[in-house]
């Protein structure tokens, strides 16, 4: 490819650093990478990347339940779709039964947010209607879950009990 002066057009040798015409300054073409600008900013991003990569590996970055209700993290699946198989713990909380799935979805974030990560969603008949029933589970004594039974009436769910299952 030949190189031509900017300012004059004229065709010049690949070496050279200004038009031996017009005297314009030639500049070569760098490539992006090659400035220091460029290698430290790449450098940085791939050392974040990395460091980003280690903290997701070693677990930081996951939901921890909350230690003292030995709480254990559930997946947003499993959370939303309770199988028969979820309520073979020996106790567990029916909070409420919603008609509306989208209203049950919202009842489980806000649990997930008071720290309640052992919930369930179950579609069920009550009363002649098909809803989502929200439940808390996985309580091995009736205690640890007099103790949630409580917090879950506070938050506005007075029709929540405890059924041994």
């Amino acid at each position: 490819m030949k190189k031509h002066c900017i300012n004059c057009g004229i065709e010049l040798d690949k070496d050279e650093e200004f038009c031996h015409k017009c005297g314009h300054a030639v500049k070569g073409k760098r490539h992006f990478l090659s400035s220091p600008k460029m290698i430290a900013v790449l450098a940085v991003t791939i050392l974040l990347a990395g460091c980003l990569g280690v903290l997701k590996i070693t677990g930081a970055f996951e939901e921890k339940g909350n230690q003292q209700d030995r709480s254990i993290a559930v997946s947003q699946a499993n959370a939303f779709e309770m199988k028969d198989s979820a309520l073979e713990q020996e106790y567990i909380i029916p909070v409420k039964f919603f008609t509306d799935k989208d209203a049950a979805v919202s009842c489980t974030e806000t649990l997930k947010t008071k720290g309640y990560l052992r919930f369930g969603l179950a579609t069920e008949e009550v009363n002649g209607q098909t809803g989502s029933m929200v439940y808390l589970r996985g309580y091995q004594n009736e205690a640890e879950a007099q103790k949630d039974l409580a917090a879950i009436r506070a938050m506005g769910y007075p029709e929540a009990e405890i059924i041994k299952n």
